[in-house]
């Protein structure tokens, strides 16, 4: 089984491999914010790498007993969070 793609938008997609799921988030404090409030919602995932800065993405293994619609639906709601979080540090 190859690679996935569930979205694809220019500043976040995610992409689904036979047991990981990649996040792809374009804007580094973006990024970080989703992995914190990632890493603090256990019901999505079971293991969780820390966010690769390079390639502007996270590596997880979803929760097995949780249907992967609803991680991919937790995932857009949590970016949605991180971005707002992000926008709301940064205004002045």
């Amino acid at each position: 089984m190859g690679i996935e793609t569930i979205l694809n938008t220019p500043e976040f997609s995610i992409r689904k491999s036979e047991n990981t799921i990649e996040v792809f988030i374009k804007e580094p404090p973006v990024l970080q914010e989703f992995y914190l409030l990632l890493s603090q919602t256990r019901n999505v995932l079971e293991k969780c790498d820390p966010p690769n800065e390079q390639e502007s993405k996270i590596v997880f293994m979803p929760n097995p007993e949780v249907p992967i619609e609803r991680v991919y639906v937790e995932l857009q709601r949590i970016y949605e969070r991180a971005k707002a979080s992000v926008a709301e540090k940064y205004k002045r």
